[in-house]
């Protein structure tokens, strides 16, 4: 019994660090290291080596985004930076449930597999404690992979709305058809 408690905790837990993999991996490079990687100016030949530096680098949603910014202009630019800001979005809310359903799996399915062992009439008593060991070790170790992945998101996020922030400010200074950031966010 507690070795169905196990595996189900293994599992639960393997399915939850796939989200936080799926979140670490939405971009090759951080946000941060972008805008170091721009210099204090953002011009466009600055920014066309960049996304050339990173696109051969495999980053092709840093390097189209980056394109884009220097690429068109007015309101275009903003519809543009919008719709790589939601597929970026998409990519960090993949699997958000999964953690959520993955722990309450994890301590379901050892406690559900428990009654119907009571009810057959089989003596569990000595492996009642470990398996509920089991499971509410899965549980908590699924919702704090959960967390992890959330906090790494919010972290991409946040990176991403200021290097978009700064691209839109340099971008605008060059060329004014457009008055200010993007209508939306990375969120």
């Amino acid at each position: 019994m507690w070795l169905f408690a196990m595996a189900v905790a293994i599992g639960a837990i393997a399915a939850s660090t796939v989200r936080l993999g799926r979140v670490r991996t939405a971009m090759r490079f951080r946000p941060a290291d972008l805008m170091r990687m721009l210099g204090r100016t953002s011009g466009d030949e600055r920014v066309r080596h960049v996304a050339a530096e990173v696109r051969a680098k495999g980053a092709a949603w840093e390097a189209d985004l980056l394109d884009d910014v220097i690429g068109a202009a007015g309101e275009a630019r903003v519809a543009l930076v919008n719709e790589h800001l939601g597929d970026l979005g998409a990519r960090l809310d993949w699997g958000r449930a999964v953690p959520f359903a993955a722990a309450h799996l994890s301590l379901a399915l050892p406690l559900l597999a428990l009654v119907f062992a009571v009810a057959r009439g089989a003596h569990v008593l000595p492996s009642v404690l470990p398996t509920a060991l089991f499971a509410g070790v899965g549980a908590l170790a699924s919702l704090w992979v959960g967390r992890q992945a959330d906090r790494t998101a919010t972290d991409l996020r946040e990176g991403v709305d200021k290097l978009v922030e700064r691209l839109l400010a340099s971008a605008t200074s060059r060329n004014p058809e457009v008055e200010g950031p993007p209508t939306g966010d990375s969120q």
